[in-house]
């Protein structure tokens, strides 16, 4: 039975001390490893009135999960200077098309405001639940674009599943 030296029990304790330290280590490193293999919560995309297409503005929108419930939003962005004298609270219709994964197309027209310089965020659809999954294509066409209209784009939120 050897007898230990304090020297030795420090030792012992810095020694224990580095185990536990690895130990945090590796599962703080695999908690972020598998929060990055999670998918994302949102996605969210832009087009600029220039990039627009004969007045149409083209989303890809992923919804692999049908199981899955997705609010939509859509936001604008107005130049700053126009912004002053654009009365953007009156909504402006705008022509939508949905696109599924198999060609099938949906129409719609809704209203929305354009917003200020600061943006308009609005709720186009609570609790989408696609009826197939893969990549849809929303298409947006505004009626009326006034000059100092930036963009429009959108926010795509999954929510879970049903």
């Amino acid at each position: 039975n050897a007898v230990r030296t304090g020297r030795e029990d420090i030792s012992a304790k810095v020694a224990n001390r580095q185990r536990m330290n690895g130990k945090v280590l590796t599962v703080f490193l695999l908690a972020l490893l598998l929060q990055s293999c999670t998918r994302p919560l949102s996605s969210e995309s832009f087009v600029k009135k220039s990039d627009a297409v004969s007045g149409v503005f083209e989303f890809p929108l992923d919804l692999s999960d049908t199981t899955g419930v997705y609010d939509i939003y859509l936001f604008t962005r107005v130049d700053r200077s126009a912004a002053l004298g654009l009365d953007s609270r009156i909504p402006q219709k705008i022509d939508i098309r949905w696109v599924s994964p198999a060609g099938k197309i949906w129409d719609e027209s809704v209203y929305m405001d354009m917003g200020d310089f600061r943006g308009a965020r609005q709720l186009y659809r609570k609790g989408l639940v696609p009826a197939e999954d893969g990549q849809w294509t929303l298409k947006i066409r505004p009626e009326e674009v006034p000059s100092s209209f930036r963009g429009i784009g959108v926010i795509c939120e999954w929510n879970g599943t049903r």
